[in-house]
C-alpha cells in the first residue's frame, strides 16, 4: 500500500515538470525545493518518535494482546491505531 502512494506521489511530481511553462508550476517546485531539507528532517524526526513508541507498545502488551506479538504487528496496529481505522 505505502509502495502505492510513494508512486503515485512520484508521477505527480513527474507530472508537475511537464507543466513548467505555467508560472505557477515554477514556483511550486521552488517552494518545494527549498522545504525540501526542513521536511525531511521532520521526517526523520517523527519516524524516530514513532519507532521509539512501537518499541515501547511492543515490550509493553507483547504478551497481552495478540495484535502486538511480533514487532512488525506492533508497527501495523500502531499505525492503523494512529489513522483511526
Amino acid at each position: 500500500m505505502f509502495v502505492v502512494s510513494y508512486a503515485t506521489f512520484v508521477a505527480t511530481v513527474k507530472s508537475l515538470k511537464l507543466l513548467r511553462f505555467n508560472k505557477n508550476m515554477n514556483i511550486l517546485g521552488y517552494t518545494m525545493l527549498y522545504v525540501a531539507q526542513p521536511l525531511l528532517s521532520f521526517f526523520v524526526a517523527m519516524v524516530t518518535v514513532f519507532i521509539a513508541y512501537c518499541h515501547l507498545a511492543f515490550l509493553v502488551y507483547n504478551s497481552l494482546l495478540l495484535e502486538f506479538n511480533s514487532f512488525m504487528y506492533t508497527v501495523f496496529t500502531l499505525f492503523t491505531l494512529m489513522l483511526s481505522e
